[in-house]
């Protein structure tokens, strides 16, 4: 039985050698047996075309502005060129209760705001309030912000009211701070709006 197995063995081994495409004594592949699976496609009737993208895909194309946009955007840039761009840096929380420095700085961004407003009231006089609407808004506020900054308080130079006592400088520091940051963040909710 044994004799009968080791001969059916070799012709096995012979068999998948052969089938696996080597020779058998050197171990190499057979060149028919190599092939890429890259190149093999259907063909005939069960071929199914592949279609080619034509031009640029949608997500490589920057998105165009919108004629609403570029109007605010020209508005706010005009008003810039008018009365410059503000360096509302220039307050902060310890800046002194007299420094007409920041005081020039938030009115020139209460300028600004006015300016752009006026701008596009002008280039949509019928339309104005239902397109920039929020807009319109955020800057009444900051007018509002700008008031608060000049009554009751002088802050930064912003009215010819007299200084508070030296007992009160402290507290009217505090709320004079304050005051410049609400407005400040308003301005930037502006320029948000402006540039959306």
């Amino acid at each position: 039985m044994r004799e009968i197995r080791y001969p059916l063995l070799v012709v096995i081994i012979g068999a998948l050698l052969v089938g696996c495409g080597t020779d058998g004594s050197s171990g190499t592949a057979s060149p028919q047996v190599v092939s890429s699976s890259a190149t093999l496609s259907p063909t005939g009737a069960d071929a199914t075309p592949v279609a080619t993208p034509a031009g640029p895909s949608p997500s490589s194309t920057a998105p165009e502005t919108s004629p609403l946009t570029r109007e605010k955007q020209a508005a706010l840039e005009a008003a810039f060129a008018k009365h410059s761009e503000p360096d509302l840096d220039k307050c902060t929380g310890s800046t002194p209760l007299t420094n007409r420095a920041c005081g020039r700085e938030l009115t020139t961004a209460s300028k600004v705001a006015n300016e752009t407003v006026r701008r596009l009231r002008a280039s949509q006089p019928e339309h104005a309030t239902l397109l920039y609407g929020p807009i319109f808004t955020t800057a009444t506020q900051l007018q509002q912000d700008m008031q608060r900054l000049r009554d009751p308080i002088p802050c930064y130079g912003l009215s010819k009211a007299p200084q508070p006592p030296p007992q009160l400088a402290a507290e009217a520091q505090a709320i004079c701070a304050e005051a410049a940051d609400i407005f400040k963040t308003r301005y930037r909710i502006f320029i948000t709006q402006v540039l959306a």
